[in-house]
């Protein structure tokens, strides 16, 4: 995407009670097949501070919630609206965010007068990265990877292949569990949009497989987001 009106995610210093509004449109491809076109703009407010209970039952006392509203419409192949939600919750020194819920929302207006348009929620997902693992993750010198090193869910999700790929109708997701955990697959497009999505499901330690049918989506490149319990990784299949 080339942004003839760049969006502004962010600025510095950012404290409670701060707003940032801004427009944005680009124009680019798919694959380098389809012609796409993003209009929108974006509201970033931080519209919440305070101490945040963390799942643990432990807190980080000064926090700051971020609220990102983006609204937008994509054109391409179909023209779409959609709303992308946003909250992320800062801890005071901490450069990523220690908790972050996403949803987005397709609108759909009313085709008939009289009938009332009705939004649709396609994709919701939240993130927890407590702070101690971040701080734990600033390293001047490389780690090899290892089993002893690895940690979050690269050290539960092992042994990983996802075949064929490029894919044409169904990929193959063979893995390896190191206990178990609940499981599912999210597929997203170029644009981030989910195109499909597996069923959660607890699986048991060791050997497991899980088969996702892509046959109905168009020619490109797709992030596939593996989901353990409440930690993700992600992996780029093509699709041909």
């Amino acid at each position: 995407m080339e942004y003839l009106k760049p969006e502004l995610k962010l600025r510095y210093p950012f404290a409670y009670g701060d707003t940032l509004f801004s427009y944005f449109e680009g124009k680019g491809q798919y694959s380098h097949r389809i012609d796409l076109k993003v209009k929108g703009y974006t509201r970033v407010e931080a519209d919440a501070a305070g101490e945040l209970l963390l799942p643990d039952f432990e807190s980080v006392k000064k926090t700051l919630r971020v609220h990102t509203m983006r609204h937008y419409t994509q054109t391409g192949r179909d023209s779409i609206e959609m709303t992308l939600d946003n909250y992320a919750w800062y801890a005071e020194g901490i450069r990523y965010p220690v908790f972050e819920s996403i949803k987005t929302n397709l609108i759909k207006k009313a085709r008939k007068q009289g009938e009332q348009g009705k939004d649709t929620t396609i994709f919701t997902t939240s993130f927890y990265y407590p702070p101690e693992l971040q701080i734990s993750q600033i390293q001047t010198d490389p780690i090899p990877e290892s089993q002893d090193t690895l940690q979050g869910a690269e050290a539960i999700f092992t042994e990983a292949t996802m075949l064929p790929n490029p894919v044409v109708s169904n990929l193959y997701i063979n893995y390896k569990l190191t206990r178990s955990a609940q499981i599912w697959f999210t597929v997203h497009n170029n644009a981030g949009i989910p195109m499909t999505q597996t069923t959660p499901q607890m699986k048991p330690v060791g050997y497991n497989y899980t088969i996702i049918n892509m046959s109905n989506l168009i020619t490109g490149t797709y992030t596939v987001f593996v989901h353990v319990d409440d930690m993700v990784l992600q992996r780029v299949i093509i699709k041909k």
